[in-house]
């Protein structure tokens, strides 16, 4: 009896493995940010970076940040976001850097109190933000699964009035027999990976999604 269920167990197992392969796999990904655009507003510093929004959390310094899409393929998980190869230059700044301020809608013309600098961050001895990625997590877009990490390329220290720009590396790991396959069919897999290859830093992953068809 223990012969025949160890048999069924290892008979089971091997099923498993043969219909979702696990395999693992890389992306890399290099972040070079180009030359900051410094400005004065209100008897602050602004700081903008061409292709990057600033951080909008009101109070905080409105540095330059940006939200990356990573396609994986249709079976992965994320197992580890990693940077490596980080270089830094330092500027000085003449003035405090300029806090986000609450957001206000396009149509109201009302004048709105300035929102002041949240002093546990400006007067503190530390980076902001102390993270130069953060791995937000994986979405499903129309069953293509996309991973999304916000990027930090710039550091404000501020009781120094100085500020760190870094380009770095980033590695995302994946390990692939992870999620149950998705099928989509040939009309959708056409449509919405366009739309895909549009958002995303690497479209050349698309083509591991061919395995989602219906034929």
């Amino acid at each position: 009896m223990r012969r025949k269920l160890s048999l069924l167990i290892l008979i089971s197992l091997i099923s498993i493995i043969f219909i979702f392969p696990i395999s693992a796999g890389e992306i890399i990904y290099t972040i070079s940010p180009q030359s900051i655009n410094y400005g004065y507003e209100n008897g602050y510093v602004t700081l903008n970076i061409n292709g990057y929004k600033n951080i909008l959390s009101p109070g905080e310094p409105a540095l330059p940040y940006k939200v990356i899409n990573v396609l994986i393929p249709p079976t992965a998980v994320v197992k580890d976001v990693r940077i490596d190869n980080i270089r830094h230059s330092s500027d000085n700044i003449s003035g405090k850097v300029f806090p986000a301020q609450k957001p206000v809608p396009i149509m109201d013309k009302n004048i709105h109190p300035f929102t002041e600098p949240n002093l546990d961050i400006y007067n503190n001895t530390n980076r902001f933000p102390d993270k130069l990625i953060v791995n937000i997590g994986t979405v499903n877009k129309s069953n293509f699964r996309i991973a999304q990490i916000a990027i930090y390329p710039v550091q404000y220290l501020p009781t120094e009035n100085k500020i760190s720009t870094y380009s770095f590396t980033i590695r995302i790991l994946y390990s692939e027999g992870k999620v149950t396959l998705r099928t989509v069919s040939e009309n959708q897999y056409k449509t919405f990976g366009n739309k895909i290859k549009s958002i995303v830093i690497n479209p050349e992953i698309l083509g591991t999604y061919q395995s989602c068809v219906r034929r």
